[in-house]
């Protein structure tokens, strides 16, 4: 892709443009589903307009690389976006009896993610090419990485909120972390499950 290459996607992240890569990203998705439905809107006047002259080309022979390259940008916009989510954790400060052990748990963990994402960063390729479909392996790579990742997270949110003596306490614990990054699936049930026991608490 011309337009934005995966040096470029690294190079606005560690410039702490992420969001900006994010934009990128989107606008190159959006231009592609409009030139699909564009293609699509007249394939269906050419067929109401003139039946016996229609569009016969198959979609998958017209679209298949371009199909390609758009599932490529939806994973690159799921790397950058997860890459968000994580960014604030080497900011996170655990206050309580075992904030310390949490809070460099914590930063453990990030240091974790960020090897996990070095290991996409650095691959000898535009992750942005479609004809490198080695990428389909380290993404999977990557993802099965985060999921773990989710996992201890998920472990050390639920062992802070428990360790937290307010609810307001819980409540700043909670504000500290990205929001979108508590959204994830297996966090998102550690997260939950602690605040029905906490409602329950003061039932």
């Amino acid at each position: 892709c011309r337009f934005i290459s995966g040096e470029q996607i690294f190079l606005l992240i560690e410039n702490e443009e992420a969001n900006s890569a994010v934009d990128h990203i989107t606008l190159v998705l959006n231009v592609c589903g409009s030139f699909k439905n564009t293609y699509f809107d007249y394939k269906s006047k050419v067929s109401n307009e003139c039946p016996g002259n229609q569009w016969c080309i198959q979609n998958g022979a017209l679209f298949g690389r371009l199909d390609c390259f758009i599932d490529r940008c939806h994973d690159v916009l799921d790397l950058t976006n997860t890459i968000i989510q994580f960014s604030k954790l080497s900011k996170v400060e655990i206050g309580g009896t075992k904030g310390f052990t949490l809070t460099s748990t914590i930063h453990q963990i990030k240091c974790d993610f960020q090897t996990a994402v070095d290991a996409v960063k650095n691959v000898e390729y535009d992750i942005m090419n479609i004809e490198a479909t080695q990428f389909n392996s380290e993404y999977s790579e990557f993802r099965k990485c985060v999921k773990e990742i989710e996992r201890r997270l998920g472990a050390v949110i639920g062992l802070a909120l428990d360790d937290c003596e307010t609810v307001y306490g819980r409540f700043q614990l909670v504000d500290s972390f990205d929001q979108q990054l508590l959204e994830r699936p297996i966090i998102k049930d550690e997260v939950e499950t602690k605040q029905i026991e906490l409602v329950q608490s003061y039932g």
